[in-house]
């Protein structure tokens, strides 16, 4: 896990989930990585979305394997315009099909690092 944000109900939302290796998810409010972690871990490919930029900072420095093994695609921006989003994502060449995905996560609310720093 990572010193960020831990996030809640994690084995109960990726059982929830069922990622099959391969399949294309969004982690709509990636916040520390910790569900998209789990996702990566069983093979999943993420497109994680937040309005934190010190969040994307955050998780740009600790997956850049990820990121470089076109992984995982981050996006600064707010869940909101998760639609938006998704399509311009599925614009680029490595991240076609992020229009139409098997999840999505949406883990709403403030994390215990923003509080802590905020």
């Amino acid at each position: 896990m990572n010193n960020f944000h831990k996030p809640v109900l994690l084995k109960e939302a990726i059982e929830f989930l069922r990622i099959e290796s391969g399949k294309k998810y969004i982690d709509a409010t990636i916040g520390g990585g910790g569900h998209t972690r789990e996702v990566l871990k069983r093979g999943g490919i993420v497109l994680g979305v937040d309005q934190d930029q010190e969040a994307i900072d955050y998780l740009k420095e600790n997956f850049k394997s990820e990121i470089s093994n076109l992984k995982l695609k981050l996006v600064w921006g707010n869940f909101g315009d998760i639609d938006r989003i998704a399509r311009l994502a599925a614009k680029q060449a490595h991240l076609k099909g992020f229009e139409k995905v098997s999840g999505i996560i949406f883990d709403l609310g403030v994390s215990s690092h923003q509080l802590d720093s905020g």
